[in-house]
């Protein structure tokens, strides 16, 4: 009942906050839209194919060339113990995977139109990002924006409620059988409902009534992810996986959801913390898209946070900072290849 009271309080929180700092960011930068024209921005096609080409010869070096994992999803560990380069090529795993996806996203901005190049960019990303390889955390943040952005119709009345129900009722499940496909055990069923899938709410519910309160440790963890293990006197381990020990969990790789991760760090103070910041976020950027004229790569940045949202908000923040770093350092990667030598479209 508490978690639920609590709970209820945030969303009347957000809603009041992001409403707040939205109208006063529009009080003070009354702009208004300007549509982009980006067909007139420099598309040279040799680099977005040398780009996604050595993006995908370079992601299958790392896997060892392990075809089976282009179609299924491995386990973490699994992959993590048995990548070329070790944790160095298991780090930059994510950023070459990505890079495809985001030449993909790139020409379609700038041209709108299926031709024969953009049927090849969309086939270069699936060879290394098909949706049965990928975990259903990276599936939101990579396809949701995708489907935005290829059709209008989830923006128009209740279509995307009714995209949202699609996913939980079919997608979900059929992703979480293909699981298990390479093992023979393939079956679309919904016991993943009745298992800790969805656990989210109640592992929120069991880190305040255990009063599980780190006093900053867990977000320094999450922001100081890259510092070596051996650096630390006592390392922070991921919310979920503190509460899983505290719990006596036999299975520590649990979620913590976002407004969980402010309360494991600040108690209540972090979680009204943690509403405020993500309010203030997303009203900043909303209204820098909506209102105001931005460029593409930040319009890229805006559509990959539809989808990473879904992923903060049911955690964790450990994974989703590692996440989201390694999707902003591809569009770094992009932007300055495409923009070499053309200084003049430098803030494309």
């Amino acid at each position: 009942m508490k978690s639920s009271v609590i709970l209820l309080l945030i969303l009347l929180g957000y809603l009041i906050l992001y409403n707040f700092f939205y109208k006063q960011i529009e009080t003070r930068f009354s702009i208004s839209k300007i549509k982009i024209d980006y067909s007139s921005l420099p598309i040279s096609l040799v680099k977005l194919y040398i780009l996604s080409l050595i993006s995908i010869v370079f992601y299958l070096y790392l896997i060892k060339f392990k075809w089976e994992l282009l179609l299924f999803r491995p386990f973490v560990f699994d992959l993590k113990n048995n990548t070329n380069l070790g944790l160095i090529g298991y780090g930059v795993l994510l950023i070459v995977k990505v890079i495809p996806y985001f030449v993909m996203m790139y020409y379609w901005i700038v041209n709108k139109i299926f031709n024969k190049h953009q049927c090849l960019f969309i086939l270069f990303t699936l060879i290394i990002c098909f949706p049965t390889s990928l975990s259903r955390s990276i599936l939101a943040l990579l396809f949701i924006p995708v489907v935005l952005l290829f059709s209008s119709w989830p923006k128009k009345g209740l279509n995307y409620v009714l995209l949202f129900i699609f996913g939980l009722i079919v997608v979900f499940p059929l992703l979480n059988s293909f699981r298990h496909w390479n093992e023979g055990d393939f079956s679309f069923d919904y016991q993943l409902f009745n298992s800790g899938h969805f656990d989210a709410f109640q592992n929120f519910s069991l880190l305040v009534n255990e009063d599980i309160i780190t006093n900053g440790k867990q977000l320094l963890g999450s922001l100081l992810f890259f510092v070596q293990e051996s650096v630390w006197s006592d390392r922070p381990v991921p919310t979920g996986h503190l509460l899983g020990e505290k719990i006596g969990y036999t299975y520590l790789n649990v979620a913590m959801p976002y407004f969980g991760e402010g309360y494991a760090n600040f108690g209540y103070l972090g979680v009204l913390l943690f509403t405020i910041f993500i309010a203030l976020v997303n009203s900043v950027f909303d209204f820098r898209h909506f209102k105001m004229k931005t460029n593409i790569f930040e319009y890229m940045i805006f559509l990959s946070l539809l989808g990473a949202e879904f992923y903060l908000l049911r955690g964790s923040l450990w994974s989703f900072v590692k996440l989201f770093i390694g999707v902003l350092i591809s569009l770094l990667v992009i932007w300055f290849v495409i923009c070499f030598r053309h200084k003049k479209n430098i803030n494309l």
